[in-house]
C-alpha cells in the first residue's frame, strides 16, 4: 500500500546545515514509489560520515527513478557525492552540530551528475545539486518506518522531487 509523506523539510538553515543538519552518521538503501510513475520503483544507496576525531563530513549517494514520464522520459539516474568538508574552517565542532537535532533525522546536500557523465568540470550543465532528507524509525505514519526524500537542482534533473515512507530496504541515522 503507498502512502504519501507530506512536509518533507528540505530548507537549509545555516552554513553547516549545507553539509548535514547535524553531524551523524547515516546509510541505507531501498526504494521508494517512484513519483514519474507509481508503478515503477526509485531505488537509493547513501552514506554519510561525520568523523568526530577528524571534525569532518563526507558522503555519497546513488539514485535511479525507474518511472518516466514526459519531462523525464530515461528516468533520473545519479551519483551524488558530499566532498569531504572540514569542520575546522566554520566555527563549529560535530558535537555542536548535534545540540538541538531532532533524534534519528538528517537532512544533507553536494553535488550530482547523471550517470554516463564522467566529470562535472567537462559537462557542467548536465550536473546540479542534491538535497535529501532521511528519517530512521520517525516521520511515516507506521511506528518503525523510515522515510527518505531527494530533490535535484540544476543540471539534468532540474526540479526532480521524490519523497515517501520507504517500501523496501533501511535508513538508519546514528546519533
Amino acid at each position: 500500500m503507498r502512502r504519501q509523506v507530506f512536509g518533507f523539510g528540505m530548507a537549509l538553515v545555516g552554513l553547516v546545515a549545507i553539509f548535514t543538519s547535524a553531524c551523524e552518521t547515516a546509510r541505507g538503501g531501498g526504494w521508494i514509489p517512484s513519483i514519474l510513475d507509481p508503478t515503477a520503483k526509485a531505488t537509493y544507496g547513501f552514506q554519510l560520515v561525520c568523523n568526530a576525531n577528524k571534525n569532518s563530513v563526507q558522503g555519497q549517494l546513488t539514485y535511479h527513478d525507474h518511472g518516466s514520464n514526459a519531462a523525464f522520459p530515461g528516468g533520473v539516474d545519479i551519483h551524488g557525492e558530499i566532498p569531504k568538508f572540514d569542520l575546522s574552517t566554520v566555527p563549529t565542532t560535530c558535537a555542536q552540530l548535534d545540540i538541538g537535532s531532532p533524534p534519528n533525522i538528517t537532512q544533507f546536500q553536494g553535488q550530482y551528475r547523471p550517470q554516463g557523465v564522467g566529470n562535472c568540470d567537462a559537462q557542467p550543465s548536465e550536473c546540479g545539486t542534491f538535497t535529501v532528507f532521511v528519517a530512521d524509525e520517525t516521520f511515516c505514519p507506521v511506528p518503525g518506518e523510515d522515510a527518505w526524500a531527494i530533490s535535484l537542482s540544476g543540471g539534468r534533473y532540474d526540479g526532480y522531487f521524490n519523497g515517501n515512507c520507504v517500501q523496501g530496504g533501511n535508513v538508519t541515522v546514528f546519533n
